[in-house]
Order: structure tokens, then sequence, then C-alpha cells
């Protein structure tokens, strides 16, 4: 990466984007605790007081050295205060309470609770039911969270949380997943709202209901998000994106799968089993499936009123001819699965949710893409990020994984300090 040899209004310009770090800064430290420690993070679980707390964490945290992590909440005691992972990282997160539920980095995020920008990295979770690594139950906000590791349970087990009544929005988690019933890649049991969120781990059920993102839909929304690991149930209902997606409100929108599936009874490359008025639009799934009965390509049975539309998965690489879904399902081909009239023709919105690159790729979600103005890679947009541009403007050192380039022309310059002041204004994004 080259610096800029011109930099036009350059002091000006950076007096007044090194006022604008020190403004946020303040501000964002304003009515905050700092976390800088791991004693610090096991306090806030203390009293009913803490956990209400607005809480920001200031470094990343070796949390290898503690064998056996208490949650932060309980069923009784939640925890209902805002809590910022801020970019930083905890690591080496171990949770060994095989007989405990609600476990997790925060046992139970409570209905005002919100939890945000929490990067875990080399996690080992064991609980018994409400088992996720970053919350065993939810009824709160997730956002913009990330987790990697390995995760075990019985019921309701999730690589990120155990079970949703709250949403989550912009988060993912890497994390190979096993459980009994009710587990998924992401979460084992949603009955709210999962958005813009992904799963990569691989997924293991030795009884039934798995999903690679979602274990059980229930009344809830699965909206602009995707699964890419293997799910393998002992039993049935398993589904590259959702074992079992039913109720009412059950709704799967936007969404695909590409992992392998396979189980017993009721098995689908996206969905085993949907029912109830649930409905699954504008969804695909490429992943090889194979079960024992009531197998399909995209979905393993469908019941009752399930609205299924403008569905496809791929009949190449499912090995799967057929599909339950009725008229809304159709398998294709790899050729016109890379095809962007196969898509459009369904009506399928590619200015806004999908994109494609013509016969080299599936479709994909755009708001997955990086956020313009994430120099850090954090997932967030913040002085941080201006800072660094700043510094590399500067000469000074920059970490060797930031992409100070914003506009990537080649050079860093004031041209780049200025679209970071304008995402962080919100003029632009």
């Amino acid at each position: 990466m080259k610096q800029s040899k011109q930099f036009s209004g350059g002091l000006s310009l950076l007096v007044s984007a090194a006022a604008l770090v020190a403004f946020m800064t303040v501000a964002d430290a304003e009515a905050v605790i700092e976390i800088s420690t791991l004693k610090e993070l096991q306090e806030i679980r203390k009293d009913e007081v803490s956990l209400s707390g607005n809480y920001l964490l200031t470094s990343d945290i070796d949390a290898s050295g503690l064998d056996n992590f208490e949650p932060i909440g309980d069923s009784t005691d939640r925890f209902t205060g805002v809590f910022d992972g801020n970019g930083y990282i905890i690591t080496g997160l171990t949770i060994n309470r095989p007989d405990a539920n609600f476990v997790g980095l925060f046992g139970y995020v409570g209905d005002d609770g919100v939890v945000r920008n929490v990067a875990l990295e080399d996690c080992l979770v064991t609980g018994r039911i409400a088992v996720g690594t970053l919350a065993g139950r939810n009824s709160g906000t997730v956002l913009k969270s990330h987790v990697t590791g390995e995760i075990d349970g019985d019921e309701r087990v999730g690589g990120l949380i155990g079970c949703n009544e709250g949403e989550v929005s912009g988060s993912h988690a890497r994390v190979d997943v096993t459980g009994d019933q009710y587990v998924g890649g992401l979460v084992g049991k949603n009955c709210k709202m999962i958005l813009v969120s992904h799963a990569t781990g691989d997924v293991t059920a030795w009884g039934n209901i798995v999903g690679g993102l979602v274990g059980e839909n229930y009344q809830g929304t699965v909206s602009q998000s995707y699964a890419m690991g293997d799910v393998a149930a002992g039993e049935g209902y398993a589904g590259g994106l959702v074992g079992r997606n039913r109720g009412g409100d059950g709704n799967i929108e936007d969404s695909y799968s590409t992992g392998e599936v396979t189980g017993g009874r009721r098995v689908g490359g996206l969905v085993g089993h949907t029912t109830q008025s649930s409905t699954v639009k504008r969804s695909y799934s490429t992943g090889k499936v194979t079960g024992d009965e009531e197998v399909g390509g995209l979905l393993g049975n469908r019941l009752g009123s399930a609205v299924v539309e403008a569905s496809f998965w791929d009949i190449d690489t499912s090995g799967q001819p057929d599909s339950a879904g009725g008229d809304g399902v159709q398998g294709k081909s790899t050729n016109a699965m890379q095809d962007k009239s196969t898509f459009t023709d369904a009506g399928w919105n590619f200015d806004d949710i999908w994109a494609i690159d013509e016969n080299i790729s599936y479709p994909y979600l755009m708001a997955h893409q990086p956020l313009f103005g994430d120099v850090t890679g954090d997932g967030k947009v913040t002085a941080t990020d201006l800072q660094v541009v700043i510094n590399a403007v500067l000469g000074l050192d920059v970490e060797a994984d930031y992409e100070p380039d914003v506009n990537g022309d080649g050079c860093v310059d004031a041209l780049d300090v200025q679209l970071v002041i304008l995402v962080l204004l919100g003029l632009l994004g």
C-alpha cells in the first residue's frame, strides 16, 4: 500500500478528524463501565445492579486460565444492561456445566439486554438445556457478534445462542455444535428474529430437529441468512438451514444453505420439515442430501397450509431429483443455478438483496459483503477506523491486516479520511 505524495488541505482536515476522534471517544466513555480483565468480566454477574450496567470492553481478554467460567445472568437474575465488545476479542472461554441450563458467556439476556460487537474465539462450552457460546437464552438484542469453538449440550443448543426469543442481527458462528434435539449452527431454537447472520460450523444431533443455522424456527423469522456447515441427525427433521419450520409466523426468506445433510426421516437440503402456515420464500440449497424417508432436494416434507414460493435446489450437487413443496419449488442444474435469469424470472430482488457472478457463483447476499469504511474488519465503523486511516496517511505504523485504502485506489490519502468521516456522520454507507 503506498502513501499519497500529495495531501490537499491535509493539516486542517487532520486536525478536524482528530477532533472528531477525540469527541467520539469521550462521548463513548460517558456513563459506561470499562472492562479490561477477566476478573472485571466475572464481576458483572455479582448483583442486580451490575446485571443492568452499561459495559464497554477496552482490551482483549484471555480467558483460557479459568477452567469453568460462571455464566452472566440466569432465569432469575437476567442480564438487562448493555455489553459492547468494542471490537476486542475474548479467547479461550471454557464453560463445563453438563447438568446446568442457561449456559454461555451470558446465561440469560433479558428483554432490555443488549449484547453487541462481541468476539469470542476458541471457546469450549458444555451445558444441558439452552446452551450457546454467547448466550444460553436471549430475549433481548444481539448485534454484530461472532464466535468460534466447540459446544455440546442436550436440548436447544446453538453455536451462538441456545434459545432466541429476541433479535439477532449481523452475527455469525464458526462453531462445531453437538446435541440431542433443537440443535443449530447459530441458534438451537428461534422464536423471533434472525437477520443477516450466518453459521459455518458442522452440526450434529444424535436425536432430531437439527439445522445448519437453526434447529427449529417456531413462529420466528429467518431472513437474509445462510449456513455452510454439514448437518447430521441420528433420527430426523434435518435441514441445511433449518431442521423444522413451524408456527403461523414461521418464516424463512431470502436465505440459503450449502452444506451436506444426512438423517433418517424428513431430511431436506434447506428445511427438513415445514408446517402450520409457515413460509419459505426466495431461498435455495446446494448441498448433498441423504436420508431414509421423506427426503427432498430442498424440503423433506411439507404439511398443512405451509407456503413455499420461488425457491430452488441444485439437482446435480444434491443427488436428489425431487423435493416436497409443490409448485413453489424447482430443481435446477448447476449451470441454471448460476444463471441470474433463473432467479429474476421468479421475482428475486437483485437490486438490494441478492447478487451473483454469472456462470461462476450461486446467488449470494449483498448484506454479508464487507461494510464500507470498516478499516479494522470488526463489523462496524468507529473512531478507531478513522484513527487508523489518519495514521496511515501520516506514515505511522498500521496493523498488517487493516485496510486503510477505503476507496481501493491503491493509495491512502485525504479522500480516504473524508470517506470515513462521512460514514461516521451518517452521510455515506
